[in-house]
């Protein structure tokens, strides 16, 4: 090993230990402060946690939607057609159709182990293009299984106008439908 190497090890080494020691549970006990920030964030979360709210935890959204069907091949083709007309970014979110499932998933080796091999919907604004479950956007006794091609999510009717007026010449049924959005956590 050379010297430098060597000195460099010990030196890290050495600033790990200090800041264990420094850092520790043992020394925080000592520091008036940091214990009352702790009862103080511990308080704060058991009241939280009362009185959480999950009206607060929506948004509207105005969902850009170029067309909808029940299958998704045809869907998806439709999709592809359309970034290429308009250069819109398709956004799969590292979903596929799963046949065996007969619905959208993400892949099995997601990193998201909760939803890996399930349905998890896009839920930010933004724009590109992505197969989603209409049902997410219509609660109206839409079937699970119609599948919207959504072209944008936004927080504006305004922007939602916007882009449809653009990709309408490409998209014949495209339309804008308001939503509720569940912004929350999901985990």
């Amino acid at each position: 090993m050379r010297k430098s190497n060597y000195l460099s090890a010990i030196y890290i080494w050495l600033i790990a230990s200090i800041a264990i020691v420094a850092c520790g549970p043992a020394a925080q006990d000592n520091i008036p402060a940091a214990r009352d920030t702790a009862i103080a964030i511990a308080d704060t979360m058991r009241v939280t946690d009362e009185v959480y709210d999950t009206d607060t935890e929506y948004e509207t959204l105005y969902i850009v939607v170029a067309d909808t069907a029940k299958d998704y091949y045809i869907l998806q083709r439709s999709m592809y057609a359309l970034h290429k007309a308009t250069g819109i970014v398709v956004d799969t979110m590292r979903r596929h159709y799963d046949e065996q499932k007969n619905k959208i998933v993400l892949a099995e080796d997601d990193e998201d182990e909760m939803y890996r091999g399930d349905y998890y919907p896009r839920r930010t604004a933004g724009t590109s293009l992505s197969l989603e479950y209409y049902s997410l956007y219509d609660n109206t006794g839409t079937t699970e299984d119609n599948i919207a091609l959504v072209a944008g999510q936004y927080e504006t009717r305004a922007s939602a106008d916007s882009l449809r007026a653009l990709i309408a010449p490409h998209a014949p049924k495209i339309f804008v439908r308001e939503a509720q959005m569940y912004t929350g956590c999901m985990h």
